[in-house]
């Protein structure tokens, strides 16, 4: 079966049906210009470092990292966050994990309209001079999935606080925080090509650091800062 994720359309042999029903939404009757098959040793190696879940789960995982090398070398990189649009404008929560994206995507999204786009595992790529990011079926626990894409407006990176604060991030704070978000390939050349798409990414696109609680007071401090909405604009 073929699949077409961020622009890319991909062939994928899968073994478990996992896989197939995780995918579902984005089949595509197009050629594929890669195409992605796991060894059952390298579903098993992956099993074993988290043997409470099932080989299908551990097949997406390869499958996807194998998707993650190949976009690498095509003006594209896969960065753990959480994409919204809103208003046709794309914005992004990232932060480790369990430090609260995805309850502030869904304040975003309950109290703002916003949508979803993917809750985990984006890929971001680079045309015509801006960025955007592609839902994908690789998506996080609650399974926030959208087939779609949106031009990136912001990104924020978030952490817990008693109170609520943004402003706006210098490239070396970036720097100093992207890269634990970011998949690096292990091929030197797919390296080297995400390194200079960060580079791009940092420059083109404003980064805020955000501490918050899980209030709506915290979610209309980010909108109204990284959209640039105006009380009376909300009116």
């Amino acid at each position: 079966m073929n699949y077409k994720i961020a622009g890319f359309v991909f062939g994928v042999k899968n073994k478990y049906p996992y896989t197939g029903a995780l995918m579902r939404g984005y089949e595509t009757n197009e050629a594929a210009v890669y195409t992605v098959e796991i060894p059952e040793s390298e579903i098993a190696a992956s099993h074993m470092t988290e043997p409470s879940l099932p080989p299908g789960y551990h097949e997406s995982l390869c499958i996807y990292r194998k998707i993650c090398d190949y976009v690498s070398d095509h003006n594209a990189f896969m960065m753990h966050s959480s994409v919204l649009s809103l208003n046709g404008a794309g914005f992004a929560f990232t932060a480790k994990s369990g430090t609260g994206k995805t309850t502030h995507s869904v304040l975003w999204r309950d109290n703002f309209g916003a949508e979803i786009i993917n809750g985990d595992k984006p890929i971001y790529t680079f045309s015509g001079g801006e960025f955007f990011a592609h839902g994908t079926p690789f998506c996080g626990k609650e399974n926030f999935s959208a087939n779609k894409s949106v031009k990136m407006k912001a990104v924020c990176f978030l952490y817990q606080s008693k109170e609520n604060s943004i402003r706006r991030m210098s490239a070396p704070e970036v720097i100093s925080k992207i890269f634990e978000q970011v998949y690096m390939p292990p091929s030197v050349s797919g390296k080297e090509h995400v390194l200079e798409l960060l580079d791009k990414f940092i420059t083109a696109v404003p980064f805020y650091l955000l501490g918050c609680d899980i209030s709506r007071d915290a979610a209309l401090l980010s909108m109204r800062t990284m959209a640039e909405i105006t009380e009376s604009e909300e009116k």
